[in-house]
């Protein structure tokens, strides 16, 4: 190779490599920025919800509540005939 040609040669190349860096780094970005989109989605519905889980979590706790109760009850009036 003659060194004229090289003169030529290597800002292309160059040029080339930074083109398919910058492509890398835009697929990169385009998927940080869609996992940002997913993480914000999901923190919107948890702070949605969130009295409507604390309200539930409450209701399953009386449930277990009663239904020990309930256990007891059976258990005590169960006794030999």
């Amino acid at each position: 190779m003659d060194y004229p040609d090289l003169i030529g040669f290597v800002p292309s190349a160059l040029s080339a490599v930074a083109s398919i860096a910058a492509a890398v780094a835009a697929f990169g970005s385009l998927k940080v920025s869609r996992e940002s989109k997913r993480v914000a989605e999901q923190g919107a519905l948890a702070i949605h919800h969130g009295p409507a889980s604390k309200a539930l979590s409450d209701a399953l706790e009386a449930v277990a509540l009663k239904s020990e109760v309930f256990s007891r009850l059976a258990f005590a009036y169960s006794g030999p005939s």
